[in-house]
């Protein structure tokens, strides 16, 4: 099972009826869920940590916050529980997330839930925005971000409907891989289609879920 697996093969047996003989096709399958929920949303969800140069240049665009994403993937990564370092042209700025208390030498704020760092400075206990320092590649940050899953030893944080959407996928693909190549099975003169699909309430999390964050200011 892949660091990105959001559900286990315990979670998807206890669901659907698995024999543990196929738990390798089934790993896999959990795998490949995994991956298409991820990419459908735009977004990791497994916490992980991640480092990311960011580029100021946009600034001069009017831009002042950094959407922070996987540098390999391009996808979102809110959930950001920690933020361990923030640079901008070299220098160390004092980031703090949203909900913190705030003090005179606070240099930016991080919204957890979105991911989105906006660059500020405090006066009278009052956030106010400024633009990010024009550059290219010259904002560095560091951070921890997403949910922790019934794989993880942390604290179990992974919200129910995305695992079970997980879930779903993960036992339709191994469904599916027992007949790769066909659409419908003929028996007895009879036709049955074998194509699958996920439940509309599956639909309607994966869409709840879906992120449309701009990744104008990521580099890699």
């Amino acid at each position: 099972m892949s660091g990105r697996a959001i559900t286990n093969t315990a979670t998807v047996q206890a669901w659907a009826p698995i024999t543990a003989s196929n738990a390798t096709v089934l790993l896999r399958c959990i795998d490949g869920a995994s991956e298409l929920l991820e990419n459908w949303c735009g977004r990791r969800f497994r916490t992980a940590a991640y480092t990311a140069y960011h580029s100021g240049g946009k600034a001069r665009d009017g831009y002042q916050s950094l959407w922070l994403a996987d540098p390999v993937t391009g996808l979102s990564t809110p959930n950001v529980s920690t933020i361990t370092s923030v640079t901008e042209d070299g220098d160390t700025l004092s980031v703090v997330i949203v909900g913190t208390a705030v003090t005179s030498g606070t240099q930016g704020m991080c919204i957890a839930r979105t991911g989105e760092v906006i660059r500020g400075s405090v006066s009278s206990n009052l956030f106010s925005k400024t633009a990010w320092s024009v550059g290219d590649a010259n904002v560095y940050v560091s951070y921890t971000a997403g949910f922790s899953s019934a794989a993880d030893t942390t604290t179990y944080t992974m919200p129910m409907d995305i695992e079970h959407a997980c879930v779903e996928l993960s036992w339709l693909l191994y469904r599916e891989s027992q007949r790769v190549g066909m659409d419908n099975l003929q028996v007895g003169g009879r036709s049955a289609g074998l194509r699958g699909r996920i439940s509309p309430q599956v639909e309607d999390a994966i869409a709840q879920w879906a992120v449309q964050i701009p990744r104008h200011t990521l580099v890699g």
